[in-house]
């Protein structure tokens, strides 16, 4: 387009309102002081517009010189340049020319004002609209556009170009080639054109099309958001707002994270494939049914790639890696990372590598590659399964869920659920947690100090006098007497989910000591667990030594609340019984002295006992007695040590001095 030879047209495709305006003559002074300033410096053609509205357009022309020879054609490469003066009219201001062989680069700054620039030719070039409404348009080759601050249209020709919208609403137009488009501040519009593209929309509500080719949409978030990716809508949501922008004819996807906490989701983008990057922080991703690259960054990250094949990078921090169906390449990296799939029929883990054989001898083999992975977790299928590990270093979960499975731990600390149907369990090397489920199995523990959690089917092939039995039985119904009062609780029966929370927190106390001094009485009889119904009366669970009553409260908030109220019951088996009780009462100046008129003491829940006010509690429950103070910092710093949130106030940070006793004394337990 010529826009020194016909009037001056600044409509664009983007539908904005079209603005002609007439040639106009000035005087030469006013010409002057309005004038580009235009230079060749090393084969770059410098365009340095004005405050007012410059409008610069670079062409190809060529010129016939008759000789005694004949006539020849010499070309050259002109810059014509004017602005809009302040009546609205387009004046020229000249005309320069160049050799083509001699201009290598052209860069145009346009500076304030709504300028205009036209790059017609094959020569690179770089315009700079600076402040103001700009129209910038690339050539035949490889173009930089930046419109800066206003609205304003960007064009980028033929050539694999680079648009930049800056701030304000901008419509970016890429056009042939392979180009990059940004958006940035505003609510913009970007069209990819032909070309395999790059569109980021940036901040705000942004309107994206790839158009012809395989392109792919960028987006960076700033802070904790969660992203969601469909085929024609990418959204970031915000804790106060959330951006939505449509798309369309996009084949790719790159999401990035920020320094904070997200969740990256693509799981419902079917176009094509994605690559998430988690960033900084605890990050969740998600992928899509296709060949996706997810890197979780530093944080402890959670990564599920989906189905296809799959590469994922842990990176900085304790991940959580999940290849999915097909055939995935898993790098932990660094920190302490855990695998977890779903898997059935016949399952091979080791070190290296995930198999899984379905179909039978004519069947299909899926392989993942592993890569600095510490921990695995491999949850069966409703049919009779074969999971083995016993080439894994690292501590591994196993569930066989439905079905007659076979279970066969590795060399770690490993625990088993068989789940449904009759199993067979097999703990090999380590410290290894067994429970068969529902029905009869078979509980073969092997070397290492084994807890067995036991129901009245199971069939236990090698308890040792190192290893522990937990009795697992429901009950039709019980009365308990408590400080005058008497408590019926209805019938109840353990189900396998309640079993396997539980044993979370066995596993921590097995776990801390290395043995199974914890898992039995002090006078190392077995421990009985009696799950309970409701009574409507505020309590949880219940010790009386050998046996401990669970009641439904228990199971209603989460396995960390069972998990507490495990290792408080536990807690009471050691209370007066470890050597460091005397000293632990006196933490608090435990005292059944009758301290009614000592303003300095308290009387305690019970009414038995005075403590001293200044005490400390890891909850208020512990005021009741010198016991429940003892279960209820048992439990904070198991709680601590699981890496749990302690339900009560003001928890373990408050009772450090009692925390420490119950460490030194765990560590005499590890010792004995």
């Amino acid at each position: 387009m010529r826009l020194f030879t016909r009037q001056f047209d600044r409509k664009r495709k983007n539908g904005n309102r079209g603005l002609r305006r007439s040639l106009a003559l000035e005087s030469l002074e006013i010409r002057q002081m309005m004038a580009a300033d235009i230079g060749l410096f090393d084969g770059t053609l410098m365009i340095d517009g004005t405050s007012q509205n410059d409008v610069v357009e670079i062409d190809y022309h060529v010129s016939n010189v008759q000789t005694r020879f004949g006539s020849w054609s010499i070309p050259y490469l002109s810059v014509e340049h004017g602005h809009e003066n302040a009546s609205g009219n387009l004046v020229i201001d000249g005309t320069e020319y160049f050799s083509p062989f001699v201009v290598k680069r052209i860069e145009f700054e346009g500076k304030a004002g709504n300028d205009v620039f036209h790059n017609n030719t094959w020569t690179e070039s770089f315009a700079f609209g600076g402040a103001g409404n700009d129209v910038l348009q690339g050539g035949q080759g490889t173009d930089v556009l930046e419109g800066n601050a206003g609205h304003d249209s960007l064009t980028g020709g033929k050539g694999d170009d680079e648009l930049k919208g800056g701030s304000g609403n901008d419509s970016l137009y890429g056009e042939a080639g392979n180009d990059t488009l940004d958006g940035g501040l505003g609510s913009d519009k970007l069209f990819g054109g032909q070309g395999h593209d790059l569109l980021t929309g940036g901040t705000q509500n942004d309107f994206i099309n790839g158009g012809a080719g395989v392109d792919r949409v960028k987006d960076q978030v700033k802070y904790n958001a969660t992203v969601k990716l469909v085929n024609s809508l990418l959204s970031v949501k915000y804790a106060a707002y959330t951006e939505y922008d449509p798309l369309n004819s996009i084949e790719h996807a790159t999401l990035i994270g920020s320094s904070g906490d997200n969740v990256l989701d693509a799981t419902e983008f079917y176009a094509g494939s994605v690559t998430l990057i988690g960033g900084a922080g605890d990050d969740v991703l998600k992928g899509t049914g296709k060949d996706d690259l997810l890197v979780g960054g530093t944080g402890n990250d959670v990564l599920r790639g989906g189905k296809g094949s799959d590469t994922l990078y842990g990176d900085m921090g304790n991940d959580v890696l999940t290849g999915g169906p097909g055939a995935d390449h898993l790098f932990g990296d660094y920190g302490h990372d855990r695998l977890e799939e779903y898997v059935s029929e016949e399952v091979t883990l080791s070190n290296s590598k995930l198999s899984i054989k379905t179909g039978g001898f004519f069947g299909l083999q899926e392989t993942d590659d592993l890569h600095s992975i510490e921990e695995a977790e491999l949850t069966g299928s409703g049919g009779d399964d074969k999971i083995v590990a016993v080439a894994f270093s690292g501590d591994v979960t196993l569930r066989g869920k439905g079905g007659d499975d076979f279970l066969m731990g590795g060399k770690g600390d490993d625990r088993l659920y068989g789940g449904w149907g009759n199993d067979k369990l097999f703990g090999m090397w380590g410290n290894d947690g067994l429970f068969g489920g529902d029905a009869a199995d078979v509980l073969t523990g092997g070397s290492g100090a084994d807890r067995f959690l036991w129901q009245k089917d199971d069939a236990i092939q090698d308890k040792s006098a190192e290893d522990a039995r937990i009795k697992f039985i429901d009950s039709d119904g019980v009365t308990i007497n408590y400080d005058g009062s008497t408590l019926i609780y209805t019938a109840a029966a353990w189900s396998d989910d309640e079993i396997e929370a539980v044993d979370g927190a066995l596993a921590a106390l097995h776990q801390r000591t290395g043995n199974t001094k914890l898992l039995k009485t002090s006078y190392n009889t077995e421990l009985t667990f009696e799950r309970i119904g409701s009574c409507g009366c505020g309590f949880d669970g219940w010790n009386s030594g050998a046996k401990s009553r669970f009641a439904d409260p228990t199971f209603a908030k989460g396995d960390a609340w069972i998990h507490q109220v495990v290792f408080h019951e536990i807690g009471h088996n050691w209370d007066n019984e470890n050597p460091n009780w005397p000293e632990f009462k006196q933490l608090s100046i435990w005292t059944k002295k009758d301290k009614s008129g000592d303003s300095s003491y308290e009387q305690s829940k019970d009414g038995n006992w005075y403590y001293k006010k200044s005490a400390t509690f890891a909850r208020d429950y512990g005021k009741t007695n010198p016991k429940e103070d003892f279960a209820s910092a048992f439990a904070a710093y198991f709680m601590d040590y699981a890496e749990e949130a302690y339900s009560g106030n003001p928890g373990p940070v408050a009772i450090s001095a009692k925390l420490q006793l119950i460490d030194e004394f765990l560590d005499d337990l590890a010792a004995a």
